[in-house]
């Protein structure tokens, strides 16, 4: 786990004020050989005249390229906020605010012991593992203003964000190669389903 306070000090007249608190936990059940399951909480929220900004949405060290807003690579955007992963099913950095939470839950297993090609290139691949994840999340500034869901005989989610889906980890030597599918889901319905690549260790 892990709890962090962050404080601006404003030492001219356009320093940015803001304060902010992030929590996270971590744990992880090992079963039997490789199969494994994860699970992550965190949570932060930001204060002051000049809010950090928390970014929601994809993962983490993606490869490619990705249509977002323009003020996640300002000045402000890139020094001043948080891009909070994953939440996968969505687009990357699709939702933003002045808080957020999280919670992610992955099923982790051995897929493919060993592969050899020979043609076109020489390939082998050792320990291709799998993995089925349910990721929920969400961002919001006020909280008088947020609604997570909506009851009735027909209860969705709203605000609150959630995606599930499956995906494939290589370790290729220099770096775990990342491939997962998730969708949206807000109870009622899926969105169309999002690939997502991109490298380095999981959560």
């Amino acid at each position: 786990w892990k709890l962090a306070i962050e404080r601006t000090i404003p030492v001219a007249n356009r320093s940015r004020d803001y304060w902010a608190v992030e929590g996270d936990y971590r744990k992880y059940w090992h079963l039997n050989g490789l199969y494994s399951v994860a699970f992550r909480a965190a949570a932060g929220a930001s204060f002051g005249s000049d809010k950090k900004t928390y970014y929601l949405g994809g993962t983490t060290n993606y490869i490619g390229t990705t249509q977002t807003s323009n003020d996640v690579y300002s000045v402000q955007g890139f020094y001043f906020s948080k891009i909070i992963t994953p939440l996968r099913g969505y687009d990357y950095f699709e939702f933003q605010g002045s808080k957020f939470g999280v919670v992610n839950l992955e099923f982790r297993y051995p897929f493919i012991e060993y592969f050899a090609m020979a043609f076109p290139l020489p390939l082998t691949i050792q320990q291709l593992t799998g993995a089925v994840f349910y990721d929920v999340g969400a961002t919001w500034n006020r909280n008088s203003e947020f609604k997570g869901a909506a009851g009735g005989d027909q209860p969705r989610l709203l605000g609150i964000k959630s995606g599930f889906g499956l995906g494939a980890r290589v370790n290729l030597g220099i770096f775990l190669l990342r491939y997962d599918l998730g969708w949206g889901w807000d109870f009622m319905r899926t969105t169309v389903p999002h690939h997502y690549f991109s490298f380095g260790a999981e959560f």
